[in-house]
C-alpha cells in the first residue's frame, strides 16, 4: 500500500537549449507539487529551480550560464487493470513551458512574492486544464491541501519530526515516488526568520533534486489546535500537517569557507497563499 501523501510530490526536470542541435538539455531535476486554492490548481516550487539563478545573488547555477524555458513533470497516474482493480503507474510526462510564447516579451507564467519577490524563494503556477485536469482522473497526483490526505490542522511546534518528500540528485524511492527525508522543526513558527515567511528544519539534504520538495509535519499524539487560546490540549492518534516547502540548505561563511550546518529552509505555507493572492507576475526576462 502506498502512503497517500508520497502521491502529493512529483519529479521534475528543468528543461534548456542547446543551440548548436536545437535539442532540449536537462539542467537539473527538483521537485515540485500541487497546492488547491479556491479550486484552481497551482503548481509550485522554488524560482531558483524555474530561472536557473541563484535567489540571492542571481547568478546562473549551471556552470554553461545555461537557463531553463521549461519542466518535464514527471506526474503519478492511475489505470484500471484488466480484473477491475485501479494501480498507480508512474512516468506520465508533461511539459510545461516557463514562459507565454504569444507573447513577443516572453512573459513568465509564474507568480512571486508580492512584497519580497524572489527573496521569497517559490512560486506559483496556475495551471492550464490540459494539466490542471486533476479533473482528468488518470492523474493521481494529490494536492497537498487535499481532502483526500486527511491533513490536520495543528500548531507547529519546535522538536516535532518533519518530512521533506523529494528527490535527492534524481533518485526516486521506487517508480517515481519520493523519498522521505526526516529531520525536526528548529525553530519557532511564530518568528520570521530574516524578516521573511520562513523557519529552519533540522536535516542534512543534498545540494540538489530535493528543492521545491512538500514538507509534512508530524505530531505523535499530543497535539495544540490551532486557533485554542491557552492550553487547550488533544490526545489523538499520530498526524501530519502541510509545514510548507523546502529551498536549499542554510549557508554560512565561517573564516572564508563555506559551511553548511545542517539546516534546512522551509518557507512556511503563508507564503504559498500570498503569492497566489498577490497574482504579482515576475518581471523576469529570457532571452532564448
Amino acid at each position: 500500500m502506498i502512503n497517500p501523501l508520497s502521491l502529493s510530490s512529483f519529479k521534475i526536470e528543468m528543461l534548456g537549449k542547446n543551440y548548436e542541435t536545437g535539442d532540449n538539455l536537462i539542467l537539473g531535476t527538483a521537485t515540485a507539487f500541487f497546492y488547491d486554492f479556491k479550486d484552481q490548481i497551482y503548481l509550485v516550487t522554488n524560482w531558483h529551480n524555474i530561472t536557473g539563478k541563484n535567489a540571492l545573488t542571481n547568478q546562473p547555477l549551471n556552470q554553461d550560464s545555461a537557463l531553463p524555458h521549461s519542466l518535464s513533470l514527471y506526474l503519478h497516474y492511475s489505470t484500471q487493470m484488466d480484473n477491475g482493480d485501479s494501480a498507480v503507474f508512474w512516468d506520465k510526462t508533461y511539459i510545461l513551458d516557463l514562459y507565454d510564447r504569444n507573447d513577443e516579451d516572453n512573459v513568465p507564467i509564474w507568480y512571486e512574492h508580492p512584497i519580497h519577490g524572489c527573496k521569497v524563494d517559490v512560486v506559483a503556477i496556475p495551471l492550464e486544464e490540459t494539466i490542471q485536469s486533476l479533473k482528468d482522473k488518470s492523474i493521481a497526483a494529490v494536492p497537498v491541501n487535499c481532502k483526500s490526505l486527511q491533513l490536520f490542522d495543528f500548531q507547529i511546534l519546535t522538536g516535532m519530526d518533519a518530512f521533506l518528500l523529494g528527490y535527492p540528485l534524481g533518485l526516486v524511492g521506487g517508480g517515481q515516488l519520493p523519498i522521505w527525508k526526516r529531520g525536526s522543526v528548529a525553530s519557532e513558527l511564530i518568528v520570521d526568520i530574516d524578516k521573511l515567511p520562513k523557519y529552519l528544519i533540522d536535516t542534512a539534504t543534498t545540494k540538489t533534486g530535493m528543492s521545491g520538495s512538500p514538507i509534512f509535519i508530524k505530531s505523535n499524539g499530543f497535539i495544540i489546535q490551532k486557533g485554542k487560546t491557552g492550553i487547550e490540549e488533544m490526545i489523538m492518534p499520530s498526524s501530519f500537517t502541510f509545514g510548507g516547502i523546502y529551498s536549499g540548505r542554510t549557508q554560512l561563511q565561517y573564516y572564508g569557507e563555506n559551511m553548511f550546518p545542517d539546516l534546512a529552509i522551509a518557507w512556511k505555507e503563508t507564503a504559498i497563499i500570498e503569492i497566489i493572492e498577490g497574482q504579482k507576475k515576475s518581471e523576469y526576462k529570457f532571452y532564448g
